[in-house]
């Protein structure tokens, strides 16, 4: 089987989270200061409330992370 590049594309960050985590919405913010922070919101709900908050080295592994988190939540819960 063929295997797929490493990438630090947000759009495959997206794309995994899309296909794990169907509906959900998300927020990613970069500064100066801080490279990378995604938050993973649940889906269907009318005022957004925060799944999982996660930062990274960028706006890629930010998403990454929470995308991570939330997994681990959904499997502890």
């Amino acid at each position: 089987s063929a295997t797929q590049p490493v990438t630090a594309s947000v759009d495959a960050a997206l794309a995994l989270i899309g296909t794990v985590l169907p509906g959900c919405v998300w927020t990613v913010m970069t500064d100066y200061e801080l490279p990378g922070r995604a938050r993973l919101y649940e889906a269907g709900q009318f005022a957004p409330v925060v799944m999982v908050q996660a930062d990274g080295a960028t706006p890629a592994l930010a998403l990454c992370a929470a995308l991570l988190a939330a997994m681990i939540e959904q499997e502890t819960a």
